[in-house]
């Protein structure tokens, strides 16, 4: 199955009143693609409606979108199109009315969502993502949210109950879109069900990738290496077998080669016309697979704000999705931002008040500010909610009761965190090497020490640490 082909780059100069009026400060190209391709929407007419050479006011700008909201609001997108489209073709200069010009781009391509003219919509707000501006991609994303939710049924609308209705067993892509639904509704097992049956039915390089995921949630590595592999080398030009291949890179640490996977994926995705492609869901889901691989890709190398950017872009289309607000918790921590972070994950807490994972972050958060009960009760409810067990709420024990000097219960702590995973997280090999330094064991501690830096080489208390003891061994 071919993929939806890229869009005609944009010329480097165009001198129409249109390519004036989206002329966008520092970009060095007037981009009349900003509004839709010439010969992907030769059906939309901009009329003159004023000699060019009169300037308009940036408040007139902003007088016509608040009467195109106000059309929206009311239901009247044709009438929105309208005078969207007449703005956009007045004579604007100065920041601050091409700056309201950028709105008007946003609530056109909102009307266009709303008249059916999907391709249309995508064009314009698609473009708007690649800004460096965050405000305005920030509106695009949600702008493509809801155009997305139009193209395909694998969102579900928060707070509606869960549509358990099974696909017709011989439609390959009710299937699919199935999949895609269970998956977000954490049903992992029928999500994995529905998509091995579309692929039984219809074997395109696209179901392969989302199979490529399902198993990457449940932890079937090399499986889904191997789905990743056979969809590229069928459809190289997909993004979506190179973000599985990014994801994998950082499941492995491999860091560099998971930037080298997930950048160009990125910009691929945004080369695609996703609302007229086959499966836009498909689009939707690896843009979300992008996106998050990007933020836990630099938040793992403690770049946290680029971490939060990539996962607000998820947000600002999925302000529900359960991965990306932890992802972005987490970075606002690791800012030192304990106030929104704390804000962040009770957001997860409302959405699903047992998540063990937001649990134990808060009670981080907790031990960060001395509440050393408060984190205790938080840490052992996380392990209460997380049937497996795993190794944060052991290691965040173990800091608790260093702290309250209960030593033999921070070591078994320490202890179980290791090894439940021995190859994430870095105080627990701090903390336990804490303790042997007490207890004389030098060597020991020195490997804890040793094995934290590899973990996660920005902490500085273990290279401190390492440095100290190797000072003392060295002191006659």
């Amino acid at each position: 199955m071919a993929v939806a082909g890229p869009r005609a780059p944009c010329p480097e100069y165009a001198c129409s009143l249109l390519a004036l009026a989206l002329l966008l400060p520092g970009l060095g190209c007037v981009e009349p693609a900003d509004v839709a391709p010439v010969d992907t929407i030769s059906s939309v007419e901009v009329p003159t409606v004023q000699d060019p050479r009169v300037d308009v006011g940036s408040e007139e700008i902003l007088r016509r979108n608040d009467q195109i909201r106000s059309h929206l609001d009311g239901g009247r997108a044709d009438e929105a199109r309208s005078l969207a489209e007449q703005t956009l073709a007045l004579h604007v200069t100065g920041s601050e009315g091409l700056d309201r010009l950028r709105d008007t781009r946003k609530l056109l391509g909102a009307a266009l969502a709303d008249l059916g003219r999907a391709a249309e919509a995508e064009a314009l707000l698609t473009v708007a993502l690649s800004r460096e501006d965050s405000d305005h991609w920030n509106c695009a994303y949600q702008a493509l949210g809801v155009l997305y939710s139009r193209s395909t049924d694998a969102e579900q609308e928060h707070g509606r109950p869960f549509d358990a209705t099974p696909p017709p067993k011989g439609d390959p892509e009710a299937n699919f879109r199935a999949a895609l639904r269970y998956y977000d509704a954490s049903r992992r097992p029928a999500a994995l069900a529905f998509i091995e049956r579309a692929i039984a039915l219809q074997p395109v390089p696209q179901f392969h990738v989302v199979r490529g995921f399902f198993l990457l949630a449940d932890k079937r590595f090399a499986e889904a290496e191997e789905v990743f592999r056979l969809a590229a080398e069928q459809v190289p030009e997909d993004p979506g077998a190179a973000a599985g291949r990014g994801h994998l890179a950082i499941i492995g640490r491999e860091y560099v080669d998971a930037q080298a996977a997930l950048e160009p994926a990125l910009q691929r995705w945004q080369g695609i016309d996703v609302a007229s492609s086959t499966h836009p869901g498909y689009y939707d889901f690896v843009h979300r697979m992008i996106c998050l691989g990007l933020g836990w890709l630099h938040a793992n190398q403690d770049q946290h704000e680029v971490a939060v950017d990539y996962f607000q872009r998820v947000l600002a289309s999925r302000p529900y999705d359960l991965l990306a607000r932890l992802g972005r918790g987490n970075s606002l921590m690791g800012l030192g931002d304990m106030d929104a972070a704390e804000v962040e994950l009770r957001g997860v807490l409302e959405l699903d008040p047992e998540n063990p994972y937001a649990t134990a972050e808060l009670a981080s958060i907790g031990l960060s500010r001395g509440q050393l009960d408060a984190a205790e009760r938080g840490f052992k409810t996380a392990l209460e909610s997380h049937r497996g067990g795993y190794t944060c709420p052991y290691e965040g024990l173990g800091m608790v009761y260093l702290r309250q000097g209960r030593i033999q219960e921070a070591r078994t702590s320490f202890e179980k965190a290791i090894e439940l995973n021995p190859d994430i997280e870095y105080k627990k090999f701090n903390g336990l090497a804490e303790i042997y330094l007490q207890e004389g064991r030098i060597d020991e501690a020195e490997r804890l020490l040793e094995k934290s830096i590899a973990n996660y080489p920005y902490d500085s208390t273990a290279a401190r640490k390492l440095q100290e003891l190797r000072s003392m061994r060295a002191t006659p």
